[in-house]
């Protein structure tokens, strides 16, 4: 095989040693077990003439045994191993116990890294058109919040599973060009952490697109200790319903395609024209 056609690492894009990446830590397994859960992934990907088509993705799935074959031992062991078993891995797990205790900006700051970086693994295992871009996956190796990448973690009190599940959303221009984005909810008992994470040319689009009313503050944006469980910011609502309630407040939102370009709309199972 010719290096040029060498898969490369998903987050620094080296050839060297390409390993599993476990879209959870599977010890962690030990602590929440390990139900299959199933859900139907949606998302926009390139048929053989090259257009964006609308596509379902049938999941049954146990939670701690998905992984992707993507990434370098070198990440993989490194900045990645760091982020899950030191800096945000014993944070994520109190939180999904439903621990009350103080998070500093800097620790919501690794959380928010490990959710993103975890949503970029999913995007990867949907095999679905590509939202995330090479400045948001570096951006991680170097420890910084990504642009055009949120996170944001809600209480479930009464959860007690583990599932994730990743819409693929799309801008279609005239010309055929999609502009992706995703929503990915990872449900770990008592915590569900939504990230939405968009391509290039969709900064202006998402700039005057409010997800705070709905949400709260995003993780990677706070510059003081939160308290969690946060107090609620709605009535209790589980999680796959603030899911599908996110992506349609994006649907609708989204009025105005890249560069004023005309969007068609959102369709469903057929090509866009």
């Amino acid at each position: 095989m010719l290096k040029s056609e060498q898969k490369r690492c998903l987050f620094c894009e080296s050839t060297r040693e390409i390993s599993k990446e476990h879209v959870l830590p599977k010890k962690w397994q030990k602590i929440f077990g390990g139900d299959p859960f199933e859900r139907i992934d949606e998302g926009w990907r390139l048929n053989a003439a090259g257009i964006a088509v609308w596509a379902n993705q049938n999941v049954h799935a146990r939670p701690f045994s998905r992984w992707v074959r993507e990434v370098c031992k070198s990440c993989n062991g490194g900045w990645m191993s760091r982020l899950e078993e030191s800096q945000a891995g014993p944070l994520v797990q109190d939180m999904a116990k439903g621990l009350e205790r103080e998070l500093s900006a800097r620790e919501l700051g690794h959380i928010a890294r490990w959710a993103g970086k975890t949503a970029i693994v999913i995007e990867a295992l949907t095999q679905m058109r590509r939202a995330s871009g090479q400045d948001q996956r570096n951006a991680l190796r170097r420890g910084e919040t990504p642009p055009r990448l949120q996170v944001w973690a809600l209480p479930f009190p009464q959860g007690d599973s583990v599932y994730y599940h990743a819409t693929g959303e799309a801008l279609i221009a005239r010309d055929g060009k999609a502009f992706p984005y995703f929503i990915t909810s990872i449900i770990i008992f008592k915590v569900h952490f939504l990230i939405v994470h968009y391509s290039e040319g969709l900064e202006s689009t998402f700039l005057h697109i409010n997800l705070v009313e709905h949400l709260g503050a995003p993780l990677g944006n706070a510059t003081r200790a939160q308290t969690w469980p946060p107090p609620p910011i709605e009535r209790e609502t589980l999680p796959m319903l603030r899911h599908r309630k996110i992506q349609y407040h994006l649907m609708t939102s989204t009025v105005s395609g890249p560069a004023s370009t005309h969007v068609q709309p959102y369709p469903r199972r057929q090509s866009p024209s």
